[in-house]
């Protein structure tokens, strides 16, 4: 497994510094960084606008770059969450069961807990309030029962876990 570090906005001011005004090569800044050279040949070449590296410049595409490569692409199913704001109903038709369903149907499906990210980030209509419950609202642990943990993991809990009302 490869340990690679990015390179930080303040080594990219050192980089800065170190090309620009001290005019030293990228030899002397990679030995400076303890970096490969050729990851801050890399850096140069990709940032290097005309003749002068800009760190702030430099950092800002990487930004850019960093939230396109990371976003969620639900333009890719826009049938599926047609299909999901019609059939959704947190009693009976749970985002669980919509995905379900919506692959059966041949509708080309995200996972589920992508779905539940989506809510959760607010990337679509139905909010987490809507839902039953949180799809997880305690953790698997030592404290508690497993037959707790399996109610859980239901859309509805059973009649004789209902607290009872004095």
């Amino acid at each position: 497994m490869n340990n690679y570090k990015q390179i930080s906005l303040k080594e990219r001011t050192l980089i800065e510094y170190l090309l620009n005004v001290q005019n030293k090569s990228v030899f002397f800044i990679a030995k400076e960084l303890n970096r490969n050279r050729s990851t801050i040949y890399r850096e140069i070449k990709r940032n290097k606008a005309a003749m002068i590296y800009k760190a702030k410049d430099s950092q800002f595409t990487r930004d850019i770059n960093n939230t396109l490569s990371h976003q969620n692409k639900i333009s890719k199913y826009n049938e599926f969450l047609k299909f999901l704001y019609i059939n959704f109903n947190p009693k009976s038709f749970s985002i669980d069961v919509c995905v379900f369903k919506a692959k059966e149907l041949g509708i080309k499906t995200p996972a589920t807990q992508t779905v539940y990210n989506w809510i959760k980030n607010k990337q679509i209509k139905i909010k987490s309030k809507d839902l039953l419950r949180p799809r997880f609202w305690w953790k698997k642990s030592s404290k508690y029962k497993h037959y707790l943990w399996e109610i859980s993991k239901m859309n509805s809990i059973l009649i004789t876990y209902i607290p009872k009302k004095y």
